[in-house]
């Protein structure tokens, strides 16, 4: 974990985009999202919002508020919330990652039984009917514009 109070202050502090966007950096909280063992992100939290403070006294007999902000720093309560947060996402992106990876090998799985299915419904005399089925199965599998099969003739020695 990674707090900074006052990024112009830290020398790991790039102040590119700040001169770029004309936005004013001024605290930085960053840790980073794990699973497991495993780092698969970095959360990073600038410029924890200015506290507003009420403060009244009395003017004339009447009670006046008056309200000003007050600049704060991330503090280690800060820390601990975002440490909690940030397990959670992580949880998440790796949930993520496993249904992409289920949904991919469907996808593999409904294309392979395709070709399966074309295939049972085929003449095994009729190659290029067979070979048509087949490539059309591995284009749609490996998501390709086009495929080609060539084969080898033995008799022409080709």
């Amino acid at each position: 974990t990674v707090n900074i109070v006052e990024a112009y202050d830290d020398n790991r502090f790039n102040s590119d985009v700040d001169k770029a966007t004309g936005y004013r950096t001024k605290s930085i909280l960053c840790m980073p999202i794990r699973f497991g063992d495993h780092i698969v992100g970095v959360a990073q939290l600038i410029n924890k919002r200015l506290l507003m403070v009420n403060g009244g006294q009395e003017v004339s007999g009447k009670p006046s508020i008056a309200q000003w902000e007050v600049e704060r720093p991330f503090s280690s309560r800060d820390e601990e919330l975002f440490s909690t947060f940030s397990t959670f996402v992580g949880v998440s992106l790796r949930n993520c990652r496993i249904d992409q990876g289920l949904q991919i090998e469907t996808e593999k799985s409904k294309a392979i039984l395709e070709v399966v299915a074309m295939l049972s419904q085929t003449d095994i005399r009729d190659v290029k009917n067979i070979a048509t089925h087949v490539m059309a199965g591995a284009k749609k599998l490996l998501h390709a514009d086009r495929s080609t099969l060539f084969l080898v003739d033995k008799e022409n020695n080709e």
